[in-house]
């Protein structure tokens, strides 16, 4: 009876060591199939920009600020594998963040959602220009703002527009879900929620992207 007993609670071991590794097996290769696929996304994001020199870093994260109004990522990146402040953060074909401060084996990583956010954008329809600012709320919404021109309408996409050297245009911000109809002190108030879950990200990729001669003269033009 002793040893059936004990035969009884090596098997329940045994069992439970399975499962365990068997859990594991699963969540590694849940992580590796959401890593194909934003390598995907953002390789078909990339055929978009023949000849342009651009440098894709993968990162983990290891740390968030969530507090309700900074919402930034510490990431295992940084200058030692050419990192710098201004750089994009993606998930796929969408734009999530910018790095803004950088050490050696690490970088900040500032979310599109975060209250001191701000990002120079672009209507994907009509093509008018505005700045995407994070929300002090908790429903994830982000402001777009300055847009005069034309009206916008729910599920507009807002894509980056390419006037910073440091960002290649055509990277998915959000898509709009709430607008004013009429013009509210000469401007639309435009409402935009990202694509991804910010709250969820584990991975991103960091862009190495620069755009030659036009940053250098932007650089002399801002001295």
């Amino acid at each position: 009876m002793w040893r059936a007993t004990d035969e009884v609670g090596r098997l329940r071991d045994e069992n439970r060591a399975l499962r365990e590794a068997l859990a594991r097996l699963d969540a590694e290769a849940h992580d590796s199939s959401v890593r194909l696929r934003s390598f995907a996304a953002f390789d078909e994001f990339r055929q978009t920009l023949p000849g342009q020199p651009l440098r894709v870093v993968p990162a983990q994260v290891m740390g968030a600020d969530a507090s309700p109004w900074r919402h930034s990522l510490i990431v295992n990146r940084g200058s030692s594998h050419g990192l710098r402040a201004g750089a994009p953060a993606v998930w796929g074909g969408s734009i999530i963040g910018l790095v803004t401060a950088v050490r050696p084996t690490a970088a900040t990583v500032r979310l599109l959602t975060d209250g001191r956010a701000g990002l120079k954008v672009r209507v994907a329809r009509t093509g008018d220009v505005g700045v995407l600012r994070g929300g002090s709320s908790r429903d994830a919404l982000l402001h777009l703002k300055w847009l005069h021109l034309h009206p916008v309408a729910p599920g507009d996409l807002i894509v980056t527009a390419g006037l910073d050297p440091a960002i290649p245009p055509g990277l998915v911000a959000g898509s709009v879900v709430q607008s004013s109809k009429a013009k509210e002190h000469l401007f639309y108030d435009v409402r935009v929620r990202p694509l991804i879950d910010l709250d969820r990200v584990t991975e991103l990729l960091l862009i190495l992207y620069t755009s030659g001669d036009a940053e250098t003269l932007l650089q002399e033009e801002a001295k």
